[in-house]
């Protein structure tokens, strides 16, 4: 009977040890919860603000709040990125090979459909702008051939801009396109492309 009466006195101190506990886990949460319902925002940025995986709005510059466990949010930077591709190998209309080096400047002008079609930036990166990219380009060098891509390179340089700037629509933005030629094709001479070299053809003349 006395062992009985001295377990029943134990059971008081590990209830409360319970009770301690489970308050500061309730805490935590509760700290957690705070903290998670505010949210910065940078300037050059926008926060893509999802409720149960919807999108349901975008916030600019500033603290925001939002419904903890409720709401997430996923920013996107607006600012003007660049791109560079080199060297990208083209060929001319008469299969001349060159190299060329492509600076592209763009920025996310819709920062939901960027989020709901890519994922992020990096993700319309990947599948819109380099496939577009590297697409133009070999098809405004293809329609050159050698002579008039070194002689009419800012012709060249403009159209290559024009192409991706109207291949690339969407929720990006093309602020700017330059490219140049990193190596020339070499022109092909009328001698070898009527089958016989420049030095065939002097020694054909010396001979009459």
């Amino acid at each position: 009977m006395k062992d009985l009466l001295l377990n029943r006195g134990d059971a008081p101190p590990v209830k409360r040890w319970f009770v301690s506990a489970g308050l500061v886990f309730l805490g935590l949460i509760l700290l957690l919860t705070i903290m998670g319902s505010w949210y910065t925002v940078e300037q050059g940025e926008r926060a893509v603000v999802l409720r149960l995986g919807a999108i349901v709005g975008e916030a600019g510059p500033g603290l925001h709040f939002k419904m903890p466990w409720i709401n997430t949010v996923h920013k996107i930077t607006v600012q003007n990125q660049n791109r560079r591709y080199t060297p990208l190998e083209a060929y001319s209309r008469d299969q001349q090979p060159a190299n060329l080096t492509v600076s592209v400047t763009f920025m996310a002008s819709d920062p939901s459909a960027v989020y709901s079609q890519y994922g992020d930036l990096q993700g319309a990166v990947l599948r819109l702008i380099d496939p577009r990219v590297m697409s133009g380009v070999k098809t405004i060098f293809g329609q050159y051939d050698a002579v008039r891509a070194i002689q009419e390179r800012a012709g060249l340089n403009n159209d290559i801009s024009t192409a991706i700037t109207a291949a690339i629509t969407g929720p990006i933005q093309i602020v700017s396109v330059r490219s140049r030629t990193s190596t020339s094709p070499t022109p092909t001479s009328r001698a070898s492309s009527s089958g016989c070299s420049p030095r065939c053809k002097s020694s054909s003349a010396s001979r009459t």
